[in-house]
């Protein structure tokens, strides 16, 4: 999966996770100073999300939508679903960055259904990037140790 369309879609799709993943590390760092200097008054507890889910998992997923392909051999099992998941895992890490930083008096529910959707985006990823994996059983590393003798 080196070339081709379905491969450029996979590449603008990481892109956009680690461009996403970049800014959450700009902005958090900047809050954070803010907040130790006492320019801003920003929770650590939407800095923490915002850093491990923003930052973080964002990368890392981003770069799994486009590695795993390669390493199993195959096409990512679903475009829709890792786009989905795009959506939904950055919708769900805004609403927790706003509810936990204090900024904008959100209703007490808000965050439970950000961490309800942000679960859900989570298990998406990992049966997208499972099902990638499965649906090539050539990629079995074993077999490609014996192909390669």
């Amino acid at each position: 999966m080196s070339s081709g369309p379905r491969a450029s879609i996979v590449m603008s799709l990481t892109l956009k996770y680690v461009r996403a993943s970049l800014l959450y590390l700009a902005i958090g760092t900047t809050f954070v100073a803010m907040t130790m200097l006492s320019i801003l008054p920003f929770s650590l507890t939407a800095f923490y999300f915002m850093q491990l889910y923003g930052f973080v998992a964002n990368m890392v997923i981003g770069l799994s939508y486009l590695f795993i392909p390669s390493f199993s051999r195959n096409y990512l099992y679903s475009l829709g679903a890792a786009k989905a998941h795009f959506l939904l895992s950055n919708s769900a890490v805004i609403l927790l960055i706003i509810s936990f930083s204090g900024i904008i008096d959100l209703p007490k529910i808000i965050p439970g259904i950000s961490l309800a959707v942000l679960a859900f985006s989570v298990y998406l990823h990992v049966f997208n990037v499972f099902m990638t994996i499965r649906s090539n059983p050539q990629a079995d590393g074993d077999r490609l140790l014996q192909i390669s003798r």
